[in-house]
């Protein structure tokens, strides 16, 4: 992964993850994506549409991300009559995505041309998007932990709610270690403190970096529980070569962790491509989430990306398969209708704190 920042002016300051292109490098490409509200989608006009391009454009949609805006690069290297064969192309790939109607800008890096244009673009995208609240309690998934000589530990991330200050306690998850925040940068430059939206570099006390690694995350103390059981919505992609069989073994990627599991379909014995079913997710380690996260499964050999989904809530216990009122409580979960949720699973019975569809 790569880190940079983008200038818009008005203090418009914009953080960037670049994210590898080549397909054996997916599982590194998922744990930049999954905290991205808006997608600069890069083909190159000389190579067209690739393999990888196929797989980061379901990627894209299975995590709903609904912003974005495509650049045709290389244009200065192809003839007019082969970029627009290309574009063509671009068409009928993203139909049926979330980037269809995203606009196609054709850039060259030697003449310059389309740079101001994608900026433009990019600018009057982010006005469209609503960030992510800072009235939340803080939460940042870590894609990277590090020494620095005289300062010690730091980790980096993305700031997915709430905000952290400098002095402030916070938890490491999942092994559920207290440490210090001693210092704070967003964007190369120092700070007292960060907000949800920002990606963050946090040098903690208490901590050596050799301690944590990708896939942890940082949290208010006791907020977040650490899981191996979530229920969630699932979406079988597109693209798959065959039907999800339950049961079936597969590789969980949620925000910057990956950890293997096994999917319980249950209301059926086989999810079809394109088609969506409620699932519990048992996993072989454990993970910190919310409800509503955004998941990717991947095949477990070879790795390749076979749907994803949104998380419920987490559970302590396995659910039985073709329970009509298990299915039925996460059905209204999954409807997102948060005075449903309220009123049937809270006001309408009883609900056991393991059941329960919000972290405590």
């Amino acid at each position: 992964l790569g880190f940079a920042y983008l200038d818009l002016g008005s203090n418009r300051r914009v953080s960037i993850v670049d994210v590898p292109g080549h397909e054996r490098f997916v599982k590194n490409m998922l744990a930049g994506a999954t905290s991205i509200n808006l997608v600069l989608f890069v083909i190159a006009a000389d190579d067209g549409i690739m393999p990888q391009t196929i797989e980061h454009l379901e990627i894209i949609n299975l995590l709903g991300i609904k912003h974005g805006l495509i650049a045709l690069t290389k244009k200065d290297l192809v003839t007019d009559e082969w970029l627009a064969v290309v574009q063509e192309d671009i068409k009928n790939i993203v139909t049926g995505t979330s980037l269809e109607h995203a606009p196609v800008i054709r850039v060259s890096a030697v003449t310059g041309e389309g740079i101001g244009a994608c900026k433009t673009t990019i600018q009057e995208l982010i006005a469209q998007i609503q960030t992510q609240s800072s009235t939340r309690l803080f939460r940042m998934p870590i894609d990277r932990s590090f020494t620095i000589s005289g300062y010690g530990c730091v980790v980096t991330g993305p700031i997915l709610g709430g905000q952290v200050s400098v002095e402030d306690e916070i938890e490491i998850l999942p092994v559920k270690k207290i440490v210090r925040v001693r210092g704070i940068e967003v964007t190369g430059e120092r700070v007292d403190t960060a907000f949800a939206g920002q990606r963050t570099a946090i040098n903690l006390s208490g901590v050596k970096s050799t301690e944590i690694r990708r896939g942890y995350e940082l949290s208010v103390p006791g907020y977040l529980q650490p899981t191996n059981i979530i229920d969630a919505s699932l979406r079988l992609a597109r693209s798959a070569k065959n039907p999800l069989k339950n049961r079936t073994r597969i590789r969980f990627h949620m925000n910057t962790s990956e950890v293997i599991g096994r999917v319980i379909l249950l209301e059926k014995d086989t999810l079809k491509p394109g088609d969506e079913a409620l699932c519990q997710v048992l996993l072989e380690g454990l993970v910190t989430t919310e409800r509503e996260d955004r998941f990717i499964i991947r095949s477990y050999s070879p790795a390749y990306t076979i749907g994803g989904g949104k998380v419920l809530r987490y559970n302590t216990t396995r659910l039985k398969r073709f329970k009509e009122e298990t299915i039925e409580t996460l059905r209204i979960l999954a409807s997102g209708n948060l005075s449903d949720i309220v009123e049937q699973i809270y006001l309408g019975r009883s609900v056991s704190k393991s059941e329960r569809p919000f972290s405590p």
